[in-house]
């Protein structure tokens, strides 16, 4: 895709970490900003991220921004920015290879969803995702949900933080990494190895399957270790997202192990 970004590929976001997150986002474009003058009053420092997007703050009731926002009793804190999809730095759809020049000879992580298609979800993922330093979170470009203003509203703002790339293929994406010094980790409830029992590879990808049917037949085969979350007889799977942050945490424990042990 090209510099060309039309009318329909922005959208309204709105509540203030989500937004103050974009407007932080070199690669994020903002097309308006609308505020309430009790939010401008609390928040001043707004006023300057927006002229540094080439925009000015709209002053409007509260009403207004609930009007465009639409979404029932979402609390809008005052504040809706429009803005456009994200790009990659030249104008471009983020790919995978920036990502992997980005991060050579260092440690590493991504996470790879195989058709989580849940919007709160994947939303939920990105957040952690953000805060255990994943490098990116790569989807499918089918089988996965577009990147929206609900996605980014459960996510916090994450979404600005963490690269989501989409990708045509996830085995090639797989391998791809593998070539890179990448392992391939797919968290699996038949998985033959416990979280616990497994050491992280400085550059690590984790794959996470969907809600119902977990990892397909051939993102499972192009893993090299399946692991497994121990868990209570009383129920057999987590949810997705609950399963991201439980291996998240574990291999941001790992990788920061000796700064956590001075």
């Amino acid at each position: 895709m090209g510099r060309t970004r039309n009318h329909e590929e922005c959208m309204w976001i709105c509540g203030r970490h989500v937004c103050i997150s974009a407007l932080q986002n070199p690669n994020r474009v903002c097309r308006e900003l609308l505020v309430t003058g009790e939010f401008l009053k609390k928040h001043p420092e707004v006023a300057r991220m927006a002229q540094n997007k080439g925009i000015r703050p709209r002053r409007v009731a509260a009403e207004e921004i609930g009007k465009i926002w639409g979404h029932g009793r979402t609390v809008h804190q005052g504040i809706a920015l429009r803005v456009g999809k994200l790009f990659g730095r030249d104008g471009d759809k983020l790919r995978v290879e920036d990502i992997v020049s980005g991060s050579a000879f260092t440690a590493s992580t991504v996470v790879l969803l195989d058709q989580v298609t849940d919007i709160n979800n994947v939303g939920a993922i990105v957040r952690s995702a953000a805060c255990f330093d994943v490098d990116a979170v790569i989807l499918p470009e089918h089988h996965s949900p577009s990147e929206n203003c609900i996605i980014t509203r459960v996510s916090s703002g994450a979404a600005d933080l963490v690269p989501v790339v989409r990708v045509g293929n996830l085995v090639k994406t797989m391998e791809y990494l593998k070539q890179n010094g990448y392992w391939c980790y797919g968290m699996d409830v038949d998985g033959d190895k416990a979280l616990h029992e497994i050491s992280f590879c400085e550059r690590r990808a984790i794959i996470l399957g969907s809600e119902g049917k977990g990892i397909r037949r051939l993102t499972r085969e192009h893993c090299d270790h399946l692991v497994k979350i121990p868990m209570s007889a009383r129920i057999n799977s987590l949810n997705v997202s609950n399963a991201a942050a439980i291996v998240l945490y574990s291999s941001y424990l790992q990788l920061h192990r000796s700064v956590h042990d001075q």
